[in-house]
C-alpha cells in the first residue's frame, strides 16, 4: 500500500465496525455541529463545563480503547513497536477529544434548554414586567432597586454606594 486512499480506509473500517461505523460518524458530526452552534450562541467557553467535559473525555478515551480491542483481532499485549503504541495513543486521543466535545455540547444545550423552560414559565409577559417593577428609591448616597433584588433572587435590600 503505497498510497493512503480514503475509500480503502472506509472499507476497512466498515469491515471492522459494521453498522457501528455510521453511528459513530453521525455522532461525531452531530457533536461537532452542536458544539459550534453552542459556542456561537454563548460567545464564550464556560471553564467549569469544559473541565467536567474533559473528565468525561478520559472515560471516553478508555472506552475507545475497549472498542478498539473488541473490533480488532489483536489485544494490547500484541503491541510490539512504536507504531502500535502510537496507534493506541491516537485511538485514546480521538476518544478523549470526541467525548469532550460531545459532553461539553450536551451539557451546554441542557443548560440552555433549562434556562429557556424557566424563562418562559417564571417570567411575566414583557408588557407587564415593566409595570410590576417599582422604580428606584433614593436614600442618601444609596440606590436600592427592586430589579436588582429580583435579578439576584433576594428578598432583602440590595444597596450600592455612589
Amino acid at each position: 500500500m503505497k498510497e493512503l486512499d480514503p475509500m480503502i480506509l472506509l472499507a476497512v473500517f466498515q469491515e471492522m465496525l459494521g453498522a457501528l461505523l455510521w453511528v459513530l460518524l453521525a455522532t461525531a458530526v452531530g457533536g461537532i455541529v452542536a458544539f459550534i452552534a453552542l459556542i456561537v450562541r454563548e460567545r464564550r467557553i464556560v471553564s467549569r463545563r469544559l473541565v467536567r467535559a474533559e473528565l468525561a473525555g478520559l472515560v471516553g478515551g478508555a472506552l475507545s480503547l475497549v472498542l478498539m480491542a473488541k473490533v480488532s483481532s489483536s489485544g494490547f499485549t500484541d503491541a510490539g513497536g512504536p507504531a502500535d503504541w502510537f496507534l493506541i495513543a491516537l485511538v485514546f486521543g480521538a476518544g478523549l477529544v470526541g467525548t469532550t466535545i460531545i459532553g461539553y455540547a450536551a451539557a451546554g444545550w441542557l443548560v440552555q434548554l433549562a434556562r429557556g423552560a424557566t424563562a418562559t414559565q417564571a417570567s411575566p409577559p414583557v408588557a407587564n414586567r415593566a409595570a410590576a417593577m417599582p422604580p428606584a428609591q433614593e436614600h442618601g448616597n444609596t440606590v436600592v432597586t427592586a430589579m436588582a433584588r429580583r435579578a439576584k433572587g433576594e428578598d432583602r435590600t440590595v444597596a450600592t454606594e455612589h
